[in-house]
């Protein structure tokens, strides 16, 4: 059996696991936390054969690239609650202080964390890739968990401190995933041959 699904598994588990901390969670809320996790960990682990290989890839870039900006998120905070820095502190990796545009905190433990873990997630799934598919990829990662944390911190007065930081966690893993997804399809797209018909009409290079 590949241990491939065990480690996905593994790494939504180990998100919800550090979220108790990052949010500064009570008991109860740790617990929901914890075994929602672990829900997610086993459906994933059940689905995994089931998959197409671009699913896969996608489920282990959430599962490795979460964990790994999970992990460098509560580092930035050095290793304290995101809850009780508020949404203008540092704990809002990805967006400058006092609510400036996003991406001009990109220099955290958050990004390098997301980006180093995804990044094997990413060589495991497909291999080597040519550096600049693999730069691509990390810049589309990087902008579109900016853009999610951007759209937190706007929701984030409207709810708890707690719930505003499992909140942004959603977003910014969201964000990186739909920012990768970008990335794939602009490669597909240049990649789609010329129709047959088109190609005989077009004139010839100079």
């Amino acid at each position: 059996m590949s241990p491939a699904p065990l480690l996905v598994a593994a790494g939504l588990l180990a998100q919800g696991a550090l979220l108790v901390p990052l949010a500064g969670a009570g008991t109860a809320a740790g617990l929901r936390l914890v075994t929602g996790a672990a829900l997610a960990g086993v459906l994933a682990a059940v689905a995994w054969p089931r998959l197409a290989s671009p699913a896969r890839a996608s489920l282990a870039m959430l599962a490795a690239g979460g964990f790994g900006m999970t992990l460098g998120w509560w580092a930035d905070l050095g290793f304290g609650s995101a809850a009780a820095a508020g949404p203008d502190a540092a704990a809002w990796c990805g967006l400058a202080p006092g609510g400036g545009l996003p991406g001009l905190h990109l220099l955290c433990w958050m990004n390098a964390g997301m980006l180093a873990a995804g990044a094997l997630a990413m060589r495991i799934a497909h291999g080597r890739r040519a550096p600049g598919a693999a730069a691509a990829d990390a810049l589309a990662m990087a902008l579109g968990m900016s853009g999610g944390a951007a759209l937190a911190v706007r929701v984030a007065p409207s709810l708890s401190a707690e719930a505003a930081v499992v909140s942004a966690h959603a977003l910014m893993n969201a964000g990186m995933l739909a920012g990768m997804q970008l990335a794939v399809l602009a490669r597909i797209a240049r990649r789609r041959p010329v129709p047959r018909g088109l190609a005989t009409r077009l004139p010839a290079p100079l």
